[in-house]
């Protein structure tokens, strides 16, 4: 499926996922959630750990956000 959806906990100690709700994935990210960083890093993420480019696609300015992969 080329979309996830995910919810964003910024500030975190470190990136990683904390857990899926449904077809949710909570992920924490060690960045702030200003001028765009906490999407950066989750884009950084996801395309590490997918081997394919993620893009947040919705939701720039929430922590709910449909990200496209490929």
């Amino acid at each position: 499926r080329p979309y996830l959806r995910v919810q964003v906990v910024p500030n975190a100690k470190k990136t990683r996922i904390i857990q899926r709700n449904g077809d949710i994935l909570v992920i924490a990210v060690a960045a702030r959630a200003e001028n765009g960083e906490a999407n950066k890093a989750l884009e950084r993420f996801l395309t590490r750990i997918t081997g394919k480019i993620a893009v947040v696609k919705t939701g720039k300015t929430t922590t709910d956000k449909l990200v496209k992969l490929g």
